[in-house]
């Protein structure tokens, strides 16, 4: 247990959205996040690995003109940047 990595608890969250979806991800992970949250304050691990991993978001992304974006293509969306008054 105490050879798994944040790294790993991402990865494992990630595999599970190929399979999943988003929700049951997120469900699965509080499950191993609890795990490990347990296993810190009974002084089984020192360290949380997946303290910081964050839930996958299950909200729908908006484009500038409102058209629903796909979740794979919202992840790497950006705005872009104010030109003029700073």
């Amino acid at each position: 247990m105490s050879d798994v990595t944040k790294a790993d608890i991402i990865a494992f969250r990630n595999r599970l959205l190929t399979q999943v979806s988003a929700k049951t991800a997120n469900h699965d992970l509080r499950a191993v996040k609890t795990l490990f949250k347990s296993a810190r304050q009974d002084g089984v691990i020192a360290e949380d690995p997946a303290a910081s991993v964050k839930a996958h978001s299950t909200k729908p992304h908006l484009q500038k003109n409102g058209r629903l974006l796909s979740m794979s293509f919202a992840s790497c969306w950006t705005l872009p940047t104010r030109r003029g008054k700073a």
